[in-house]
């Protein structure tokens, strides 16, 4: 009879009861066939061993026969899977003699073994990392070296192990530096952007660097775009985001407080102490003298607004300006600030005085980049 089949592999999963595993083609010994559990979980394979964990029957039937486990291997729970390959061994015993017949059986089992392993062999390639055709190199694998990931080095030439990223912490780092990109975007038309917070910065900031050394290579010159991810994809994800200020500054947020005699002159007041160039600001002012409140917002010198209480013309009034902070004590006296400049080290304000207010302004304030 001819291998008229390529089949040479069956695949059960256990169900706890079932020990009994048919296969359905032709072996010529027990030792031909190779029984393997795997673990679904995690994909771990345990070979097995003849007469330990299981028997075989059936040998030397074409249509196969049956795989039964015994010992550890009794009532496979589903948690497992069997896998029954026939594997025959690389060796060819037939011995022809000059000049003596030899049987047409004796020529078919020769030739039906060659075609048994030439299946066994597609088998384990078909189950193999293969290049494309027009590819004439072989590829070597690095050493197993534990918790790295396979990648191709900045050539391209060649497999090489590389460092791993915790996607779970470089997801929470992203989240929280889109978080506050955003809201610091949105700083122009709502004061509700003051929820940003500097703590919420150091825990994106600082999750991030748990990740990856955004001290190395920060203009991604030498940085491999093949990780997974790499550290320049990242970058190049923050940059297109607006975020690569937020990733390579040491700080991006900062707040404090100052006040303003309002009796004084008008003229500048710089704000310093702050670290770094900021893009926006948030401010809260309040005239003690009389109570006097302004929320105010800028983005640059052009750009400033504020809602302000206008107690001091009219009771249980509110209105906008176009001023960063306006204090209004009456008719005719206010005390207002617009942004003038964001400094190296913080920015700028321009105080301007209209009639003769008094008391002190306390401004609170948030400032970031």
């Amino acid at each position: 009879m001819s291998v008229n089949s390529t089949d040479n592999k069956v695949v059960f999963t256990g169900d706890g009861s079932t020990d009994i595993f048919p296969y359905t083609f032709k072996i010529y010994a027990e030792s031909d066939l190779i029984v393997e559990r795997v673990t679904i979980a995690t994909g771990a394979v345990a070979t097995g061993t003849l007469d330990t964990h299981y028997t075989v029957s059936g040998e030397g039937t074409e249509t196969g026969g049956n795989v039964t486990t015994i010992g550890d291997w009794e009532n496979t729970s589903a948690l497992y899977k069997i896998v029954i390959r026939r594997k025959l061994p690389l060796t060819q015993e037939i011995e022809f003699v000059d000049n003596v017949g030899t049987p047409a059986a004796t020529y078919k089992e020769g030739f039906d073994r060659l075609c048994m392993i030439c299946q066994s062999l597609q088998e384990q390639i078909d189950r193999s990392l293969l290049r494309d055709p027009t590819q004439t190199t072989a590829i070597t694998f690095p050493e197993a070296s534990a918790e790295k990931l396979i990648g191709w080095n900045t050539a391209g030439t060649a497999l090489e192990n590389k460092e791993t990223l915790d996607e779970d912490v470089l997801a929470s780092a992203a989240a929280l530096l889109v978080d506050a990109q955003t809201a610091a975007t949105n700083s122009t038309n709502s004061a509700n952007a003051a929820a940003i917070s500097a703590s919420e910065a150091s825990a994106a900031q600082a999750n991030l660097a748990a990740v990856i050394d955004t001290s190395i290579d920060l203009d991604g010159a030498l940085a491999s775009d093949l990780k997974v991810p790499s550290q320049l994809a990242v970058k190049t994800y923050a940059d297109t985001k607006g975020l690569g200020d937020m990733l390579y500054a040491d700080t991006r947020i900062a707040s404090g407080t100052f006040t303003r005699d309002t009796s004084a002159a008008s003229g500048d007041q710089a704000i310093t102490g702050i670290g770094f160039i900021p893009k926006w600001i948030i401010c809260f002012a309040v005239a003690d003298a009389a109570g006097e409140t302004s929320w105010g917002m800028s983005t640059g010198a052009s750009v400033n607004n504020c809602l302000r209480d206008t107690y001091g013309v009219t009771a249980g009034t509110h209105s906008d300006a176009t001023d960063l902070i306006h204090l209004i004590t009456s008719a005719g006296t206010a005390y207002t600030a617009n942004l003038k400049t964001f400094d190296a080290d913080g920015f700028t304000i321009t105080w301007t005085k209209t009639g003769s207010p008094t008391g002190t302004a306390t401004v609170k304030y948030i400032c970031g980049r």
